[in-house]
């Protein structure tokens, strides 16, 4: 069966294929011819079935089914049409009607003045420019976003069906579109080309780069109703609606924390993985975020009662507990109360009786790790707290701040036997154990 049997179901697509067809093999190979024509078909059905209907009828001996336009044949985007004389394609030259030379299919020579992007038909080039005039008239019924094809719009749509048959093989993802599929698997390449001059940041699409770059603009148009607080990016604030929503679905395997946003449970992980890699410069206090950096370097929140900064006002609130005098919540086994309940669920490690954190120099353990960092300091040599009394020097400021209750003329510490008054309850001990000395039993 011939090509001029395809007439009947595409006569003027089937006319320009068959221009090709007549031309020698050595110019237009058949697998040219074949994906120069099904492109010609797709692009204007949007169906392949369509496709291999018709490429049964032009090639009856190949019984194959077509199940994607190669990358070659969409590479030549929408085709033009021949124009007809006498029931035949038209001879004249093949620029001046929009179709590639055979010998060049694929060569892309039509330039777009305002972008510089290519094109292998001037007739594609000419509906390209429909981008660039800002006219779309192609709406969604969906969602309302507007196009300025008409071929971006039937896209657009498969986003709408629900039906997502292009998975990611590296990570089991799902797309809509074949097109979303091949920008998302630039994400596991690890190539970035993307650089933001401003910090540095690269990114894999250059979407990705355009929607950071608003970060850096400073201006923050989208509001969130509940709480009033401004974003640069509508994705950002679609995030931060999450925590209003009071779902959170993500959780800690470490201490069973809850997360609303995924990002917020990664950030999260990095306080249990021990690296504290952000330095502040004026204390040398070391985290594991650079947002806790950020905020410990702000401190814009101040107490009223004693001078003390924090970086959220959330902090302060906790701290101005301490001040009020009132402590609900009492522990059970010693029937100490504390202010907040974080620190009784932290004082309850206590009784546990548990000491998993060893120190390498002396042996003595701890049953909390932040306990363990301030007893190093000790075996560190460095004393850089000093008593503006007597001028001794501690390695911490908690010692330096007991130290400092001996020059103080308060003194709660009273030894039952003699009478003698302290201001450790360290000296004290010390002191009992003269009098226990002293005795015999």
């Amino acid at each position: 069966m011939t090509a001029w049997k395809a007439w009947e179901v595409f006569p003027d697509i089937t006319a320009s294929f068959h221009a090709l067809l007549t031309k020698p093999a050595s110019v237009s190979s058949e697998l040219h011819k074949l994906e120069w024509f099904m492109a010609v078909v797709y692009d204007r059905t949007m169906d392949l079935k369509s496709v291999n209907d018709v490429h049964r009828l032009l090639f009856p001996k190949r019984a194959r089914i077509i199940e994607h336009v190669p990358p070659a044949a969409d590479a030549l985007e929408e085709r033009s049409l021949l124009e007809f004389q006498d029931g035949r394609p038209s001879t004249s030259d093949s620029d001046s009607i929009g179709l590639p030379d055979p010998e060049n299919i694929g060569v892309k020579k039509f330039k777009c003045d305002e972008c510089g992007k290519l094109f292998a038909l001037k007739d594609t080039l000419t509906k390209h420019l429909l981008i660039h005039s800002g006219v779309k008239n192609f709406k969604c019924d969906e969602c309302g976003k507007l196009f300025a094809q008409k071929k971006v719009l039937t896209q657009h749509l498969l986003i709408h069906s629900g039906v997502k048959k292009f998975k990611c093989d590296a990570c089991g993802k799902l797309f809509a579109r074949n097109s979303d599929l091949t920008k998302h698997l630039l994400i596991h390449s690890g190539v970035k080309n993307f650089k933001c001059d401003e910090c540095g940041k690269l990114f894999a699409h250059k979407r990705g780069l355009l929607s950071h770059i608003l970060v850096h603009s400073g201006v923050k148009k989208f509001k969130c109703d509940e709480c009033g607080k401004l974003f640069g990016r509508n994705s950002d604030l679609t995030k931060h609606l999450l925590i209003h929503s009071g779902v959170k679905n993500f959780k800690c395997d470490e201490c069973g924390k809850l997360f609303a946003q995924k990002d917020g449970l990664t950030q999260h992980l990095l306080i249990h993985s021990g690296v504290k890699k952000f330095k502040c410069d004026e204390c040398g206090k070391l985290f594991a975020r650079n947002s806790d950096l950020t905020r410990h370097r702000m401190k814009n929140f101040k107490c009223d009662d004693c001078g003390k900064r924090f970086a959220r006002n959330s902090d302060l609130t906790k701290h101005l507990l301490i001040h009020s005098g009132v402590k609900n919540f009492k522990c059970d086994e010693c029937g100490k109360r504390f202010t907040l309940k974080e620190n009784l669920t932290t004082h309850l490690l206590i009784h546990s009786g548990v000491k998993n954190f060893k120190c390498d120099e002396c042996g003595k353990r701890f049953t909390l790790k932040e306990n363990l960092t301030k007893h190093l300091l000790i075996h560190s040599g460095v004393k850089k707290f000093k008593c503006d009394e007597c001028g001794k020097l501690f390695a911490r400021n908690s010692d330096l701040t007991r130290h400092l209750s001996i020059h103080s003329e308060v003194k709660n510490f009273k030894c039952d036997e003699c009478g003698e008054q302290f201001g450790l309850r360290s000296s004290l001990t010390t002191h009992l154990l003269n009098h226990c000395a002293g005795k015999s039993f």
